[in-house]
C-alpha cells in the first residue's frame, strides 16, 4: 500500500500536526522535532506527547516520519 503525506508544521503543540495531516488527506505525514534554522527549543512536556499519540491512535493514520535535529 502506498502512504501520502506531507511535511506539516508542529506550531503550537505536537499533536497539532495529526489534525494537519488529517485535515489534508495525508495517511501519514512528516515533522521536524524543532525548527531546523533556529537554536531555540521548545521542550516535548509528557501532556503533549500523550496527545500527539492518542491522536495517532484516534485517527489511524500511520506514524509520521520524525526528522530528529540536534
Amino acid at each position: 500500500m502506498i502512504r501520502v503525506g506531507v511535511h506539516v508544521s508542529i506550531a503550537g503543540s505536537i499533536d497539532t500536526a495529526v489534525d494537519r495531516a488529517i485535515e489534508k488527506g495525508c495517511d501519514t505525514f512528516q515533522i521536524f522535532t524543532r525548527n531546523p534554522r533556529g537554536w531555540k527549543i521548545k521542550e516535548l512536556t509528557e501532556t503533549n506527547a500523550i496527545r500527539f499519540i492518542e491522536k495517532l491512535n484516534r485517527t489511524g493514520i500511520f506514524p509520521p516520519i520524525l526528522l530528529l535535529l540536534p
